[in-house]
């Protein structure tokens, strides 16, 4: 899996970086510096399960206003 592609598949997911940083327990300024490399990302296979589950359309939990109540 290489940077490209991991940005690729989180866009179209529909997830912020936050998102899935929260996903696969690292910071988030770790996962954006994953994703702005050019080389191999490391812990792909961690990467990979968790991509696979949120494409299979697993709902990330996210914070809610009183508007949305």
């Amino acid at each position: 899996m290489t940077a490209h592609e991991l940005r690729s598949r989180r866009v179209a997911i529909g997830i912020t970086v936050g998102e899935l940083a929260f996903e696969v327990r690292l910071p988030i300024r770790a996962v954006h510096d994953i994703e702005s490399s050019n080389r191999e990302v490391p812990h792909a296979d961690l990467f990979l399960r968790t991509l696979e589950r949120l494409e299979r359309g697993y709902v990330v939990r996210r914070t809610t206003t009183n508007s949305d109540s």
